[in-house]
């Protein structure tokens, strides 16, 4: 979103840049974000955001604490620790937000070990029962939560306990970051084997995607619409591809009938479906 927020902040003065130092040693640093759901840790927070970035030989540890081998997003698990005990070793400060279409929902300010409290907020306003449904259309949200085909997934684990067994779920997802995702990209190209998946000796970036993907497939099918090659998504991932909302709607139709009801989930990012 780097473009974005240069294009924000142009005739402010300010300047704007990645940040790429290689440790977090400036106790002025202060880091603003926003509290999601993540399938590894259950929250995607400053802390889990820092050690993917920074930390990157403590995310074996975390992977290997995972609860399984499917998505938990929303649940309060013990490897979120590792990126807690991580981010306590450095004098930052960190902004921690909720929120969701309407705007802010909650924040809470100090050291980003602590600031993910405001979980509890994310929860109350994402979380619903659902019936199980055979057919479901999933949009990621806003323009960030669906740049990559790693982020945008995300949206399909928050989904996964309100899709039924051989049911479909086709995901609504631009990725015009392409693929993001470096062990998803490694198995396109050949170069990861779904068997280092369970016990890998090297944590590569996005290896948790893969793993649930793997995992989801056999329980129910993903289709996809969006910019990505069909190479990648049709032939390397073998899901099912779409040029658009209406074709995606025309074969789930077909394939489960004319009175098919489909549940269309609008923000796939800030939603926790959970079945009654």
């Amino acid at each position: 979103m780097l473009s974005a927020v240069k294009k924000v902040f142009s005739n402010s003065g300010l300047t704007i840049s990645e940040f790429d130092e290689s440790g977090l040693t400036n106790s002025d640093l202060v880091f603003v974000g926003e509290l999601e759901f993540d399938g590894l840790f259950g929250y995607d927070t400053i802390s889990t955001k820092l050690v993917r970035r920074f930390g990157k030989d403590h995310m074996l540890t975390a992977y290997e604490k995972r609860k399984g081998d499917l998505p938990s997003p929303g649940e309060d698990l013990a490897n979120i620790a590792v990126a807690q005990k991580f981010t306590d070793t450095f004098e930052i400060s960190a902004v921690e937000m909720v929120a969701n279409s309407s705007g802010i929902i909650d924040l809470s300010t100090g050291h980003p070990s602590s600031t993910s409290s405001v979980s509890k907020s994310l929860l109350s306003i994402a979380k619903t029962e659902e019936e199980k449904h055979r057919s479901m259309i999933i949009s990621t949200g806003k323009e960030s939560s669906g740049r990559t085909l790693g982020k945008s997934l995300t949206s399909v684990w928050n989904c996964a306990e309100s899709i039924k067994e051989d049911g479909l779920a086709i995901l609504l997802a631009e990725c015009g970051g392409g693929v993001g995702s470096e062990a998803i990209q490694q198995y396109i190209e050949g170069r990861m084997s779904l068997d280092r998946l369970k016990s890998p000796a090297k944590y590569v970036d996005g290896m948790e995607d893969l793993l649930f993907f793997t995992e989801i497939e056999k329980k129910f099918q993903i289709g996809m619409v969006s910019i990505l090659p069909e190479f990648y998504t049709k032939d390397k991932l073998s899901m099912l591809t779409f040029n658009g909302i209406k074709e995606a709607v025309d074969h789930i139709l077909k394939a489960h009938g004319a009175r098919q009801k489909i549940a269309v989930v609008p923000d796939g990012s800030h939603v926790l479906l959970t079945q009654y």
